[in-house]
Order: C-alpha cells, then structure tokens, then sequence
C-alpha cells in the first residue's frame, strides 16, 4: 500500500526527471524538493541520520525503504531513487536518506 509520503517523494522525483547531467546535482534538487514540499527530515547520509536520532543514546535504529522510483539524467540514463526511513525503536522521529544508483 502507498502512503503519503511515497506519494510526495514520487512527484518530487517525477518533476526533476530530464532536468540535471549527474546524480550529485539531481540528489541536490531532490533532497530539497523534498523538504520543501513534504516537510520530511533528510540527512546526507545514514551516520548523520542516525546521530541526529540517538543524540549520544544506544536505542536500536530500524530502517526501511519508505518509497522508492524511478529518475532520469538528461542524457536518459536511469537512476533508481530509494527514500530509506530511519526511526529509533520507540520512538515517533523518523529521519530519511535518499539512496542513488544508476541502472
């Protein structure tokens, strides 16, 4: 089943299709759009997802893939886009890092 936020992160990867030549600047302009628009904390990566979540505590961090899509480079090369959500065990604070890998 699709939530909301799959659905947002699936329109913001929609409308940067065909708009940027490398991964970098299209993960830029997607962690971006994403805040903008849907409010969702993205960190850069996974180590500082799960800093900004613990703050110095030992919880447990689950992780799993909130939405994922399809993007395409403008020279039409495709990029597999997956939102991951991390959260500490118990607690209602989701993190989110977006994963990038040409196909």
């Amino acid at each position: 089943m699709m939530d909301t936020a799959n659905i947002k992160f699936n329109r913001v990867v929609a409308k940067n299709n065909f708009k940027f030549s490398d991964m970098e600047e299209l993960k830029t302009a997607v962690e971006k759009s994403i805040l903008g628009e849907t409010g969702l904390i993205v960190a850069g990566t996974e180590k500082k997802a799960k800093e900004i979540l613990t703050s110095g505590s030992t919880l447990e961090i689950q992780k799993s893939v909130a939405g994922e899509a399809i993007a395409f480079l403008s020279d039409e090369t495709a990029v597999n886009v997956r939102l991951i959500q991390l959260n500490a065990h118990g607690l209602f604070k989701f993190v989110y890092v977006l994963k990038f890998r040409l196909l």
